[in-house]
Formats: C-alpha cells, sequence, structure tokens
C-alpha cells in the first residue's frame, strides 16, 4: 500500500499532535513511508507503540523492501525494550544488520532524556514529542523543519555507544 501523498500546505506548516491517537497515527503513516533510512530516538520508547503488531508489520515490510533500508535507533535506557517489547525484540534478531541500536553518552543522557523523542524518516518527514511526559507533539514533512533534527540526531549518533543486540554474547559452559 503506497502512503498518500502529502499535500503542499500540510507539508510547509506540520501537524500539531494533540494526544496519543494523533502521535500513532503520525507515528506508524511515517514508518509506513519509509523509503531508505529511520531514525528513531527517546529516552526509552515505553510511550511509543514500538512494540505493537503494526509497527512490528511496518518496520518488517520496510526492512525486508531493499538490503540498504536501515533503522537507527537511540535509547538511553533500553530495559523497557529487552524486557518487555518481544516484537521489537523479534525484529532485532532478524535484522541485526539492518537495525542498529545505540546508546547516547552518558553526559548528554540527561539533555537527550528530556529533548529527544522522534521518529526521523529519509531525512524529510518527522514526527516529535514536545516533551518525555506528554503526548503532543508535532509532524513535518519538509527537509527545512526535518534538517536541525537530522543534525542533532547525527551527532549525538557519532558521540554513542553500542546500545541492544538481537544475538546474545558469552560463553556457554
Amino acid at each position: 500500500m503506497e502512503p498518500a501523498p502529502i499535500d503542499e500546505t500540510r507539508a510547509l506548516k506540520g501537524v500539531m499532535l494533540e494526544n496519543r491517537a494523533d502521535i500513532e497515527r503520525e507515528f506508524f503513516s511515517a514508518i509506513r513511508s519509509a523509503q531508505r533510512e529511520i531514525w528513531l530516538a527517546d529516552a526509552t520508547f515505553r510511550p511509543w507503540p514500538i512494540n505493537s503488531r503494526e509497527a512490528e508489520d511496518a518496520m518488517h515490510a520496510f526492512l525486508i523492501a531493499s538490503r540498504a533500508n536501515r533503522i537507527h535507533l537511540l535509547v538511553a535506557n533500553d530495559q523497557y525494550l529487552a524486557a518487555e517489547a518481544a516484537r521489537f525484540m523479534r525484529l532485532l534478531r532478524l535484522f541485526g544488520q539492518s537495525l542498529i541500536c545505540r546508546r547516547p553518552p552518558e553526559q548528554l543522557s540527561m539533555r537527550f532524556a528530556e529533548d529527544c523523542s522522534f521518529v526521523i524518516v529519509d531525512r524529510a518527514r518527522m514526527v516529535r514529542r514536545f516533551h518525555r511526559d506528554s503526548m503532543r507533539g508535532v509532524a513535518e514533512f519538509h527537509p527545512n523543519e526535518v534538517g536541525p533534527w537530522v543534525d542533532q540526531f547525527l551527532s549525538v549518533w557519532e558521540e554513542s555507544s553500542a546500545g541492544l543486540s538481537g544475538t546474545v554474547l558469552g560463553l556457554s559452559g
């Protein structure tokens, strides 16, 4: 199913998101529209529908569409994903080379946890929550609006360390 085209007026001014339903609608629409890359950032991902069947299906379809497709995820605290997000972890095990998780550096973790809660698709579309404690936000549909967030993500990504992995490492005795 092809994503609906975005009209020009909506693209230039974005769309205010007032509640969880708005955030989830735009999140799923963004994920389904992805052609090359998806970047996700949040302190824990608990408020996002990342572990839903719909998210799993959309991300799975995206990752099998091309070997070049990538999902990059920055998470300050991955306990929720590791312990309670079985669907997400299944994707991570299946697509460990294409679904990469990292942790922001310690010195950025507090600011990151407050300010960074967004999904960016193909450097041109974004769904962003205003604050970690709120389900209000904005959907942006223009590279000029999304660009500064892409730069912020890349900056933190470069300084981040390895995070969740779909493989279990260690020696069994």
